[in-house]
């Protein structure tokens, strides 16, 4: 396994994380500026997520996954609209299974119908990883390209990110032995990349680009938080004032960082996946834990039923929360641990439901439907 995290991080300054210990979060926006969390746990155990609008509209998120059985290998959600209906599985990439170093890293881009994949690999197994390409025509099963697309001697080059600005492929990665800066280079044809002057912004590590009205914009993070800046060519940059998003403790989902964002534009706005360390004694779907809550029929048209497993004298309160994050409604210690919700008042979609007794935290997606 390549220790991206451990070389990545040492070099920005920023407290080393076991990725194991790390989820995906979700926020969302209409301009790409100001963002609202969704909150509740998307993914845990996974890391550095690259998002793409994929061929019949459908989001494609890609991230390197850390639950068992494929721990270490990068992995593919897809899903209509970005924030429900996920499917998860491994990526193959044909021409990797035998390199020593396992392929981590992905940055995607959709060229009409073919997926082409930009990771961190390291076949001779020497810990000096370059990036490497691969092609899918369905986002799922990739053939390696020949050849290496950017390499430093004698240097890790780490986490790549790619953007297409008018007719040329600009990219950024990690690793660059000066702290805060990005290696940076360029290519028309895919395949063959100049190295360009190193690219320092604010110390931001830069994560993922994409088009927006009259330009370009660039996410990138640091030890405080999500950063952005906006091009008009996609070669000289400006950063945006203050920040996308900052650590947020008080939502109990949050700790440690926020990193790695991955930005996706749809018809009605902005998806933003991004990273955290979750929070000692966090309760998380996927995982088995002592607080536990059940929350059905789902889909519902009137009613919900919540049921909780906590002791009745045990305080806890429930609450449900708009996919922007809008409290919609608490109950405080309800008197039964198993209750009805009327929820006869909602607009149809996708709301949120979430247990927590202070200390711990549970939550369920729950869709309404007329």
């Amino acid at each position: 396994m390549l220790r991206r995290l451990v070389i990545l991080l040492t070099a920005w300054g920023m407290a080393l994380a076991d990725p194991k210990e790390n989820r995906l979060l979700i926020a969302v926006s209409t301009d790409g500026l100001t963002w609202n969390r969704v909150l509740a746990p998307f993914r845990d155990s996974a890391d550095v997520p690259d998002a793409v609008l994929g061929p019949g509209g459908k989001i494609y998120l890609y991230f390197q996954n850390f639950r068992a059985p494929h721990m270490n290998r990068i992995y593919v959600g897809i899903s209509n609209d970005g924030l429900t209906g996920w499917t998860f599985g491994p990526i193959v990439i044909s021409g990797t299974e035998y390199w020593p170093g396992t392929p981590c890293d992905p940055d995607i881009i959709v060229s009409g119908d073919t997926f082409r994949l930009y990771f961190t690999g390291d076949p001779a197994g020497d810990m000096m990883p370059e990036t490497y390409s691969a092609t899918s025509l369905d986002g799922i099963n990739f053939v390696i390209d020949s050849g290496i697309r950017f390499q430093v001697l004698d240097s890790a080059v780490l986490d790549p990110s790619l953007l297409w600005a008018r007719d040329t492929l600009r990219y950024f990665a990690g690793g660059n032995t000066t702290p805060g800066k990005n290696y940076r280079a360029h290519s028309t044809d895919w395949f063959n990349f100049t190295r360009d002057p190193d690219f320092f912004m604010d110390t931001l590590m830069m994560a993922n680009g994409l088009s927006v009205t009259g330009g370009y914009r660039f996410y990138g993070f640091k030890q405080n938080g999500i950063k952005s800046m906006f091009s008009t060519d996609g070669v000289n940059w400006n950063l945006e004032s203050s920040y996308r998003l900052q650590l947020d403790t008080t939502t109990g989902l949050e700790s440690g960082f926020v990193k790695d964002p991955a930005v996706v534009r749809t018809g009605s706005g902005y998806i933003m996946y991004y990273v955290t360390k979750i929070p000692a004694g966090n309760v998380h779907e996927g995982k088995a834990e002592p607080l536990s809550l059940a929350v059905y029929p789902n889909p519902a048209r009137d009613l919900v039923r919540i049921d909780i497993n906590l002791p009745e004298d045990k305080p806890c309160s429930v609450r449900l929360y708009e996919p922007t994050g809008k409290l919609i409604r608490e109950v405080t210690d309800p008197r039964t641990r198993s209750y009805p919700l009327s929820v006869s008042d909602l607009l149809p979609g996708v709301y949120f439901v979430m247990l927590t007794d202070g200390r711990r935290y549970a939550t369920r997606r729950i869709t309404v439907i007329r």
